[in-house]
């Protein structure tokens, strides 16, 4: 976590003497927000935290490395989560490394995807407990051109294609492939007539276009950045930023039938079962039929009883204006329930439904990354991922929930001041009753912003007491083996180290000047609390072990 180079004074709301407007962390809440707890990364911190509906910390996980993108909560209460790393391709959303934690922040299981594909962006989690991992495909621009790309098309030594692996982590460390899928097996091309895969795209809508209209330059031409697994139709969803498009593709399939076209629960291989957002990339409709712009975070909803997705679309290039949406599509199936086409030959429906905001406009837009969660009480959590703002909308498409990160390259802002380059890519909230929260100290915390209040909470169990503040100094922080503690005051105070849980690790007194060793400390962030029985005062400062 880059928390270095900071004093960090969290004191209780009662020492200003005045409330506060909050900026940072939870501004508003209402009663209709839903039960549990929001997981979201800082693209530009180290550390995942888990916080209530009042912003405060129920845990937090801090790895060697920034996002790369994202992290989920799997059924054991392990943090999984996407890592970046120095990778091969530096493109948008890399990553590199996948990590496994224990909700005691300890390093489970952790590999490094570099060599035969490169991890990026997003994750999915299978009931069986493997993995579904994105990875770029770089492929010689040489072999490109073979399989049809036009020359001159693509600069540098690559083109990037994609690929999906399922995984199997091992105990401890190493993993098994236990299932691929690579996109360059579903190539149509109507360039070079003595190459493979020749047609018109027009008449091959379930495979990809490698000469896509409007072709540019960009190696990273698919760019897909969120991966989705329904566990009932045993089907995969995909979004590719770069083509404004959304796929559907079938994961009953062998990987050996993942490679054709035939094979599988639809008997389509590893052809696309659905496609929607931009018709144009195979043929048909025209530019009214683009229905995607830039968009992010395709997500089944898990509770529809028919298929159905929530998209952030984030809208570059809408031709209302660069505004953002949530929409939610729900595919049209056949009496062989599989998705249907239009008669004009374009995957249905021609339409999705708009879900937030009430009207386009540019008070909503984030122009990259972001997200949207569909939740269990028809609630949506949305992630304005430039802004690193969290909001809960309900039905009626009403703000009912608004949290702030507070976190950036230089750690936590101070409540009551605007934080800078916080964005978050997107976020997860989990139900109460999610079984990796059994048996897991759910306990609140404070927020993870400096000089925090709760006026915004719509429940608090702050006790107001008169509170006389002291002067302090501690040095330095983060610290390694120990750190100083100066008291400028003229009392005796007691001092105390609790973890983020509120557990008692170490304490003491103080008079004037004091070393305190933390080598039987782990690395990572605590709490230091002073207190003195004849003059009521507390004082709480957040300290950081390297």
């Amino acid at each position: 976590m880059r928390y270095f180079g900071f004093i960090f004074l969290i004191m209780l709301k009662a020492n200003f003497g005045f409330a506060q407007e909050n900026t940072i962390g939870l501004i508003n809440s209402s009663d209709q927000v839903s039960d549990g707890y929001v997981l979201f990364s800082p693209v530009t911190s180290k550390t995942t935290f888990l916080i209530d509906n009042c912003g405060k910390l129920i845990n937090s996980w801090t790895s060697d490395f920034n996002p790369g993108l994202m992290a989920y909560l799997n059924e054991d209460g392990q943090l999984v989560r996407k890592a970046r790393t120095t990778v091969l391709l530096n493109l948008g959303g890399a990553g590199g490394r996948v990590e496994i934690f224990n909700w005691d922040g300890s390093l489970a299981w952790a590999e490094d995807f570099i060599d035969d594909g490169v991890s990026h962006h997003d994750l999915a989690l299978l009931p069986n407990g493997n993995l579904l991992l994105l990875l770029w495909d770089p492929i010689p621009i040489d072999e490109a051109v073979e399989m049809g790309r036009i020359p001159g098309t693509v600069d540098g030594e690559f083109f990037v294609s994609e690929k999906i692996w399922e995984i199997k982590p091992l105990e401890d460390s190493g993993y098994e492939i236990v299932w691929e899928w690579k996109l360059s097996d579903h190539i149509v091309q109507n360039h070079d007539p003595t190459l493979p895969n020749f047609d018109l795209p027009e008449n091959q809508p379930r495979r990809i276009d490698i000469n896509k209209p409007d072709s540019s330059n960009d190696l990273d031409w698919i760019h897909f950045n969120s991966i989705s697994y329904h566990p009932e139709r045993d089907e995969i969803l995909l979004s590719s930023r770069n083509l404004d498009e959304i796929f559907i593709i079938d994961h009953s399939t062998t990987t050996e039938e993942a490679t054709g076209s035939t094979g599988g629960n639809k008997n389509k291989g590893g052809d696309f079962l659905y496609r929607w957002g931009n018709p144009q990339n195979y043929g048909r409709g025209s530019s009214n039929d683009k229905k995607l712009h830039g968009q992010h975070d395709a997500t089944w909803n898990p509770f529809s009883n028919e298929p159905q997705i929530s998209i952030f679309n984030n809208g570059d290039d809408r031709p209302e204006g660069p505004f953002s949406s949530i929409d939610l599509l729900t595919p049209s199936l056949n009496s062989d329930d599989e998705y249907s086409m239009t008669n004009i030959s374009t995957f249905e429906p021609g339409e999705s439904e708009i879900i937030y905001p009430s009207f386009l406009s540019d008070d909503f837009f984030s122009g990259r990354i972001s997200g949207a969660q569909i939740l269990s009480n028809g609630n949506t959590l949305v992630t304005d991922g430039r802004k690193g703002q969290l909001i809960e909308v309900n039905p009626q498409k009403q703000v009912i929930w608004n949290y702030v990160n507070p976190v950036n390259f230089d750690g936590p802002a101070s409540q009551g001041n605007p934080v800078f380059a916080n964005d978050v890519f997107k976020a997860r909230r989990y139900d109460p009753s999610f079984p990796g929260f059994e048996g897991k100290d759910l306990t609140p915390g404070i927020p993870i912003e400096l000089n925090w209040n709760e006026d915004a909470c719509i429940s608090t169990n702050l006790i107001e007491i008169d509170k006389t503040p002291i002067d302090v100094s501690i040095s330095p922080n983060p610290f390694s083996n120990s750190f100083n503690l100066e008291n400028k005051t003229s009392i005796i105070v007691n001092w105390e180290i609790q973890d983020l849980y509120g557990r008692k690790l170490i304490s003491g007194t103080i008079k004037n000047t004091l070393e305190i060793d933390t080598n039987d400390l782990s690395q990572g962030i605590y709490l230091l609390l002073l207190s003195n029985s004849e003059t009521p005062f507390i004082f709480t400062q957040v300290i950081i072990k390297q």
